[in-house]
C-alpha cells in the first residue's frame, strides 16, 4: 500500500513540475545563499540560471513559426493606415420649437401623430369598411358599422398603446367585467365590438389606387413617410449621434429587408457611403 504522499500526488501534472524545478534548484544552485528566484530576477550567469527559466522569456522553436510576421509595436505608417477626419457638424442641433413649460406627453406625441395623420386613419379605415362591406355583406347577426370618427380613432390608437403596457393572454379579457381581481377601464373608452370592428379595418392606403411597380410595401409607404417628414421637422440631431435598430420577433414570410440609411443633409460633408 503507497504512503499518503505518493497516493496525493499520482495523477497530478502539478505536482510533478514542482519535483522538476526543486530538484534544478537543489542541484544546480546547492550551497548558495541566494534565492533562486531572486537570481533569476537579477539575470544571473549563464552557467547557474537554471535552463527551464531561460524557456519562459524566450520562444521555442515550435512557436515561432505561429507569430511570424507578429509586429508587437504599434505601426504608425501613413501608407498602412489612413486617419479618419470627422467633419464638423453644419446644422444646429436641438429642437424646432419654442415649447410650453407645463408641456405634458400629449403635447409630444401631438408634433408627431398631428391632424394629418388623424385625417388619414380615419378616411381610410371608413373608405376600406365600405368597400369590404359592399363586397362581402355582412350576416344580419353581425354588429352594426359606423363611420369612425376623428376622436374615436384617438381613443383606438390610445387603447392599442395601453395594449402594449398592460399584456393579457386575449383581446377581450380587457374587457372583462365579472373578474374582480383585475378589471381595465376600456368598457369606459369603447365598447368591445366597436374596438374589433375598427381592429378590422383600421386602414392608411386606399386598395384601389395601384401600387407603384416594385414597391412591396406601399400600404405603409405614406405612413412611413410622414412620421419621417414629422420627426425631420421637429427635431435636428447633433454633431455626435448613435444609430441603433430594433429588431422584432417575426416568423412568417417575408421578401424584403429593412436597413439603415442616413440622408446627407443631416450629417453635412460627411460621405454617407462610409457611415
Amino acid at each position: 500500500m503507497a504512503d499518503d504522499g505518493a497516493s496525493d500526488s499520482e495523477g497530478s501534472d502539478i505536482s510533478g513540475v514542482n519535483e522538476v524545478m526543486n530538484e534544478d534548484f537543489e542541484g544546480e544552485l546547492a550551497g548558495d545563499n541566494v534565492d533562486p528566484l531572486d537570481r533569476a530576477q537579477d539575470g544571473g550567469d549563464d552557467e547557474t540560471r537554471p535552463q527551464w527559466i531561460d524557456n519562459l522569456f524566450h520562444e521555442s522553436d515550435e512557436s515561432g513559426d505561429e507569430f511570424e510576421g507578429f509586429h508587437p509595436d504599434w505601426v504608425t505608417d501613413p501608407r498602412r493606415f489612413r486617419p479618419v477626419n470627422v467633419p464638423d457638424c453644419l446644422l444646429d442641433g436641438g429642437s424646432a420649437y419654442q415649447h410650453p413649460e407645463e408641456s405634458t406627453a400629449g403635447y409630444y406625441f401631438g408634433l408627431m401623430w398631428d391632424d394629418e395623420m388623424w385625417d388619414r386613419l380615419t378616411t381610410e379605415s371608413n373608405r376600406y369598411a365600405t368597400q369590404q362591406r359592399t363586397a362581402h355583406p355582412p350576416p344580419p347577426s353581425a354588429a352594426r358599422w359606423t363611420d369612425a370618427t376623428k376622436d374615436g380613432m384617438k381613443a383606438f390608437i390610445g387603447l392599442c398603446f395601453s395594449m402594449g403596457i398592460l399584456k393579457l393572454p386575449r383581446r377581450h379579457l380587457y374587457w372583462r367585467t365579472t373578474k374582480w381581481l383585475l378589471k381595465t377601464n376600456f368598457p369606459l373608452v369603447m365598447a368591445r365590438n366597436k374596438f374589433d370592428q375598427m381592429w378590422r379595418y383600421l386602414h392608411l392606403q386606399d386598395n384601389m389606387v395601384p401600387a407603384p411597380e416594385g414597391e412591396k410595401a406601399w400600404k405603409l409607404r405614406w405612413f412611413l413617410d410622414h412620421l419621417t417628414s414629422r420627426f425631420q421637422e421637429t427635431y435636428t440631431p447633433y454633431g455626435h449621434a448613435t444609430i441603433d435598430e430594433s429588431m422584432i420577433k417575426f416568423k412568417g414570410r417575408l421578401s424584403f429587408r429593412q436597413s439603415l440609411t442616413l440622408q446627407a443633409d443631416q450629417v453635412g460633408d460627411q460621405d454617407v457611403g462610409s457611415l
